[in-house]
Protein backbone atom coordinates (compact mmCIF):
# COMPACT_ATOMS: atom_id res chain seq x y z
CA UNK A 1 0.00 0.00 0.00
CA UNK A 2 1.50 3.27 -0.85
CA UNK A 3 0.36 6.30 0.45
CA UNK A 4 1.88 9.56 -1.28
CA UNK A 5 1.79 13.18 0.69
CA UNK A 6 2.52 16.15 -1.50
CA UNK A 7 4.44 19.03 0.63
CA UNK A 8 4.29 22.78 -1.10
CA UNK A 9 5.01 26.05 0.56
CA UNK A 10 4.81 29.71 0.41
CA UNK A 11 8.29 30.75 0.90
CA UNK A 12 10.50 30.60 -2.26
CA UNK A 13 13.44 28.58 -2.32
CA UNK A 14 11.17 25.53 -0.79
CA UNK A 15 10.25 23.16 -3.20
CA UNK A 16 7.63 20.41 -4.12
CA UNK A 17 8.66 16.91 -3.43
CA UNK A 18 6.42 13.52 -3.06
CA UNK A 19 6.97 11.02 -0.55
CA UNK A 20 5.85 7.48 -0.39
CA UNK A 21 5.16 5.38 2.09
CA UNK A 22 5.12 1.70 1.79
CA UNK A 23 2.33 0.21 4.16
CA UNK A 24 1.73 -3.57 4.77
CA UNK A 25 -1.00 -5.80 5.57
CA UNK A 26 -0.94 -7.65 9.01
CA UNK A 27 -1.79 -11.30 8.67
CA UNK A 28 -5.18 -10.39 10.25
CA UNK A 29 -6.15 -8.33 7.88
CA UNK A 30 -4.88 -10.75 5.09
CA UNK A 31 -6.49 -13.46 6.78
CA UNK A 32 -9.81 -11.02 6.31
CA UNK A 33 -9.49 -10.27 2.80
CA UNK A 34 -9.35 -13.98 2.24
CA UNK A 35 -12.76 -14.22 3.73
CA UNK A 36 -14.07 -11.94 2.25
CA UNK A 37 -13.07 -12.85 -1.03
CA UNK A 38 -14.63 -16.67 -0.69
CA UNK A 39 -17.52 -15.16 1.09
CA UNK A 40 -18.36 -12.87 -2.47
CA UNK A 41 -17.51 -15.69 -4.75
CA UNK A 42 -19.74 -18.10 -2.58
CA UNK A 43 -22.37 -15.11 -2.67
CA UNK A 44 -21.98 -14.86 -6.51
CA UNK A 45 -22.78 -18.48 -6.60
CA UNK A 46 -26.03 -18.34 -5.09
CA UNK A 47 -27.17 -15.74 -6.79
CA UNK A 48 -26.31 -17.84 -10.25
CA UNK A 49 -28.09 -20.81 -8.67
CA UNK A 50 -31.48 -18.84 -7.61
CA UNK A 51 -31.20 -16.58 -10.85
CA UNK A 52 -30.77 -20.26 -12.65
CA UNK A 53 -33.79 -21.82 -10.88
CA UNK A 54 -35.76 -19.13 -11.63
CA UNK A 55 -35.36 -19.15 -15.37
CA UNK A 56 -36.46 -23.00 -14.88
CA UNK A 57 -39.53 -22.17 -12.82
CA UNK A 58 -40.65 -19.31 -15.54
CA UNK A 59 -40.00 -21.79 -18.51
CA UNK A 60 -42.10 -24.73 -16.41
CA UNK A 61 -44.96 -22.11 -15.57
CA UNK A 62 -44.86 -20.92 -19.23
CA UNK A 63 -45.07 -24.67 -20.72
CA UNK A 64 -47.75 -25.36 -17.91
CA UNK A 65 -49.96 -22.59 -18.81
CA UNK A 66 -49.63 -23.87 -22.86
CA UNK A 67 -51.03 -27.38 -21.47
CA UNK A 68 -53.71 -25.62 -20.19
CA UNK A 69 -54.89 -23.32 -22.55
CA UNK A 70 -54.66 -25.46 -25.35
CA UNK A 71 -57.14 -25.47 -27.80
CA UNK A 72 -57.47 -29.67 -28.50
CA UNK A 73 -55.69 -31.48 -31.58
CA UNK A 74 -57.14 -29.40 -34.49
CA UNK A 75 -55.55 -26.36 -32.88
CA UNK A 76 -52.47 -27.51 -30.18
CA UNK A 77 -50.78 -24.50 -27.94
CA UNK A 78 -48.00 -26.86 -26.91
CA UNK A 79 -45.87 -29.01 -28.96
CA UNK A 80 -44.70 -32.70 -28.60
CA UNK A 81 -41.58 -31.37 -27.98
CA UNK A 82 -42.70 -28.75 -26.02
CA UNK A 83 -44.56 -31.33 -23.64
CA UNK A 84 -41.58 -33.34 -23.39
CA UNK A 85 -39.62 -30.31 -21.84
CA UNK A 86 -42.35 -29.81 -19.36
CA UNK A 87 -41.76 -33.26 -18.67
CA UNK A 88 -38.22 -33.04 -18.01
CA UNK A 89 -39.36 -29.79 -15.25
CA UNK A 90 -41.75 -31.14 -13.06
CA UNK A 91 -42.39 -34.29 -10.82
CA UNK A 92 -44.17 -37.63 -11.95
CA UNK A 93 -45.24 -40.84 -10.14
CA UNK A 94 -45.83 -43.65 -11.55
CA UNK A 95 -49.37 -45.01 -10.29
CA UNK A 96 -47.55 -48.14 -8.09
CA UNK A 97 -45.05 -45.61 -6.55
CA UNK A 98 -48.59 -44.35 -5.09
CA UNK A 99 -49.98 -47.48 -4.25
CA UNK A 100 -48.12 -50.83 -4.87
CA UNK A 101 -51.40 -52.45 -5.62
CA UNK A 102 -51.61 -50.70 -8.51
CA UNK A 103 -48.58 -52.36 -10.35
CA UNK A 104 -50.46 -54.67 -12.23
CA UNK A 105 -51.72 -51.70 -14.28
CA UNK A 106 -48.20 -50.97 -15.51
CA UNK A 107 -47.78 -54.50 -17.26
CA UNK A 108 -50.21 -54.08 -19.82
CA UNK A 109 -50.03 -54.85 -23.69
CA UNK A 110 -49.51 -51.73 -25.48
CA UNK A 111 -52.66 -52.19 -27.36
CA UNK A 112 -54.89 -52.06 -23.60
CA UNK A 113 -52.77 -49.20 -23.42
CA UNK A 114 -53.98 -47.61 -26.84
CA UNK A 115 -57.63 -48.63 -26.50
CA UNK A 116 -57.14 -46.87 -22.80
CA UNK A 117 -56.51 -43.37 -24.88
CA UNK A 118 -59.50 -43.18 -26.72
CA UNK A 119 -61.25 -44.22 -23.04
CA UNK A 120 -59.63 -40.99 -21.03
CA UNK A 121 -60.20 -39.08 -24.20
CA UNK A 122 -64.52 -39.58 -24.56
CA UNK A 123 -64.31 -39.46 -20.64
CA UNK A 124 -62.57 -36.32 -19.99
CA UNK A 125 -63.12 -34.66 -23.23
CA UNK A 126 -62.16 -30.73 -22.70
CA UNK A 127 -59.82 -31.67 -19.86
CA UNK A 128 -57.83 -34.29 -21.66
CA UNK A 129 -55.19 -33.32 -23.69
CA UNK A 130 -53.20 -35.50 -26.75
CA UNK A 131 -49.52 -34.68 -27.58
CA UNK A 132 -47.66 -37.93 -30.47
CA UNK A 133 -44.34 -37.55 -31.48
CA UNK A 134 -44.01 -36.68 -35.20
CA UNK A 135 -43.45 -40.24 -36.61
CA UNK A 136 -46.23 -41.27 -34.67
CA UNK A 137 -45.01 -44.26 -32.20
CA UNK A 138 -45.01 -42.50 -29.14
CA UNK A 139 -48.49 -40.98 -27.44
CA UNK A 140 -48.82 -39.02 -24.34
CA UNK A 141 -52.67 -38.24 -23.00
CA UNK A 142 -52.76 -35.79 -20.02
CA UNK A 143 -56.11 -36.05 -17.91
CA UNK A 144 -56.10 -32.35 -16.00
CA UNK A 145 -57.08 -32.39 -12.16
CA UNK A 146 -60.30 -30.44 -12.72
CA UNK A 147 -60.08 -29.53 -8.64
CA UNK A 148 -56.30 -28.81 -8.94
CA UNK A 149 -54.97 -27.22 -12.01
CA UNK A 150 -51.71 -27.70 -10.50
CA UNK A 151 -51.75 -31.71 -11.34
CA UNK A 152 -52.29 -34.31 -14.06
CA UNK A 153 -52.69 -38.13 -14.66
CA UNK A 154 -50.41 -38.97 -17.39
CA UNK A 155 -50.63 -41.94 -19.89
CA UNK A 156 -47.54 -42.70 -22.42
CA UNK A 157 -47.34 -45.73 -24.81
CA UNK A 158 -44.92 -46.29 -27.55
CA UNK A 159 -44.30 -49.09 -29.33
CA UNK A 160 -42.75 -51.42 -26.60
CA UNK A 161 -44.72 -50.56 -23.33
CA UNK A 162 -46.50 -47.95 -21.89
CA UNK A 163 -46.71 -45.50 -18.72
CA UNK A 164 -49.52 -44.45 -15.96
CA UNK A 165 -48.21 -41.35 -13.55
CA UNK A 166 -49.33 -38.40 -11.84
CA UNK A 167 -47.79 -35.32 -12.55
CA UNK A 168 -46.80 -32.34 -10.56
CA UNK A 169 -46.21 -28.81 -11.58
CA UNK A 170 -44.03 -28.29 -8.27
CA UNK A 171 -41.21 -29.90 -7.37
CA UNK A 172 -40.80 -29.22 -4.38
CA UNK A 173 -44.25 -28.33 -3.09
CA UNK A 174 -44.53 -27.04 1.47
CA UNK A 175 -46.23 -29.19 3.80
CA UNK A 176 -49.01 -27.29 3.54
CA UNK A 177 -49.21 -27.27 -0.34
CA UNK A 178 -49.09 -31.04 0.01
CA UNK A 179 -52.06 -31.06 2.56
CA UNK A 180 -53.96 -28.83 0.54
CA UNK A 181 -53.71 -30.77 -2.29
CA UNK A 182 -53.89 -34.74 -1.07
CA UNK A 183 -57.27 -34.51 -1.51
CA UNK A 184 -57.16 -33.35 -5.03
CA UNK A 185 -54.63 -36.13 -5.85
CA UNK A 186 -56.46 -38.69 -4.26
CA UNK A 187 -59.68 -38.01 -6.36
CA UNK A 188 -57.58 -38.03 -9.56
CA UNK A 189 -56.06 -41.14 -8.88
CA UNK A 190 -59.64 -42.67 -8.11
CA UNK A 191 -61.39 -41.48 -11.69
CA UNK A 192 -58.23 -42.31 -13.57
CA UNK A 193 -57.86 -45.74 -11.93
CA UNK A 194 -62.01 -46.26 -12.33
CA UNK A 195 -61.19 -45.34 -16.10
CA UNK A 196 -58.36 -48.13 -16.16
CA UNK A 197 -60.40 -50.58 -14.09
CA UNK A 198 -63.73 -50.18 -16.98
CA UNK A 199 -61.26 -50.63 -19.84
CA UNK A 200 -59.86 -53.90 -18.05
CA UNK A 201 -63.98 -54.76 -17.95
CA UNK A 202 -64.64 -53.56 -21.27
CA UNK A 203 -62.11 -55.74 -22.81
CA UNK A 204 -63.16 -59.00 -21.35
CA UNK A 205 -67.06 -58.51 -22.78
Amino acid sequence: MFVTILCSGKLSGIRRESVNYVGYYSAHEETMKSVIQSQALTGEERIGLVVKDAMVDCRRDQLWQKLLLDRGPTSPSLSHLEFLELISLVHHQTLDKIDPRLAPLLQKSTSWYQGLTKVLMNKYGDFSRQFSSEDGSVHHTVVLNQENMATFALLSVDNVEGSLAIVHRDLNPSTKEREEMAQSVHSLVEGFVESCAFHAWSVLL
